[in-house]
């Protein structure tokens, strides 16, 4: 009796196996339709009709007045107070605290100088 039922779990085991894969074979074998990527010819528009787009779309160029500076307002920074030249530096990335080592900060001529040879580039 033993030796029936192990035949018939093995079966059954055997026929389900069988079962989904053949299932899954069936499954990735369907042919999906797509969508083609490009529209057919005779929905895309003539040259006539994007040049007419174009037109439409372009602005139409009128000379620009635009005003002619020669210098820069360059403020003077030998009359500004170290504060605010150290807030200048740290604003334009100029290293300043610490610059000579051992808590040896950047004197005003220093930062003025630095502020300058910024300015120029």
């Amino acid at each position: 009796m033993q030796d029936f039922l192990t035949i018939a779990i093995e079966a059954i085991a055997t026929a389900s196996t069988l079962y989904f894969v053949a299932g899954f074979v069936l499954i990735a074998n369907v042919h999906k339709p797509v969508a083609p990527l490009v529209p057919a010819t005779a929905e895309l528009p003539t040259q006539k009709e994007v040049d007419a787009v174009i037109e439409a779309l372009t602005i139409a160029a009128a000379p620009l007045a635009l005003p002619v500076t020669l210098h820069r307002d360059v403020p003077n920074w030998a009359a500004i107070a170290p504060l605010q030249l150290r807030k200048e530096c740290q604003a334009r990335g100029i290293r300043w605290r610490n610059f000579h080592g051992e808590n040896r900060h950047l004197k005003k001529a220093g930062m003025v100088a630095a502020l300058e040879a910024c300015q120029v580039a």
